[in-house]
């Protein structure tokens, strides 16, 4: 990786990453969060398009500690959320700006990185009616999917109820759900 533009952020090489954990590893020695220093670095990575270990690597820290700073130092997150768009939007235009860029690494990078190809649906390998209901209501809470797909996703899991019950018409459902029903559960937290 080359070195930064930004003079505040200087991005060491290999051999003085290996170097410095040696040194802080025999040594007892812990990376404490400094924003001064990590919100630039991280800025600098993370719209680089570099992974979070790029990051984690230049810090000094594992993914452990980065996920701890993310949530315990609100400055942090706020440049982490604000840098992760610019580097997403530089990665995804990268096969135009370069065709010859491989399809397959790129799209490898896309799924681990921004979640691209990352399905809506939750695992729904449970037994009972309610835990899938339950996974289907997170996954919409969390954003994860639309309110369209959790319909339709009920109406599989009353559909499967129905066999196991042996109901052979939609009147003997043990869920009765419509959109506006669906929405009133979902606004009750």
């Amino acid at each position: 990786m080359a070195n930064s533009q930004n003079p505040l952020v200087r991005i060491k090489t290999r051999s003085e990453l290996v170097e410095n954990i040696i040194k802080l590893s025999l040594g007892g020695n812990y990376t404490c969060y400094d924003k001064n220093v990590h919100i630039p670095l991280l800025v600098e990575i993370i719209t680089a398009s570099h992974p979070i270990s790029t990051f984690c690597a230049q810090a000094h820290i594992c993914r452990a500690t980065f996920y701890n700073w993310l949530k315990t130092n609100p400055d942090f997150k706020y440049a982490y959320d604000l840098a992760l768009p610019v580097g997403e939007s530089n990665l995804l235009n990268l096969p135009l700006a370069k065709p010859e860029y491989p399809y397959a690494y790129w799209r490898l990078r896309m799924m681990n990185q921004y979640g691209y190809g990352k399905s809506s649906v939750p695992n729904l390998d449970h037994d009972s009616p309610v835990e899938k209901l339950n996974l289907l209501r997170t996954a919409v809470c969390q954003g994860e999917m639309t309110i369209s797909e959790y319909v339709q996703l009920v109406g599989v899991v009353q559909a499967e109820q129905d066999l196991r019950n042996g109901y052979r018409s939609p009147e003997g459902s043990l869920f009765k759900h419509n959109k506006e029903n669906l929405l009133a559960i979902i606004n009750s937290d």
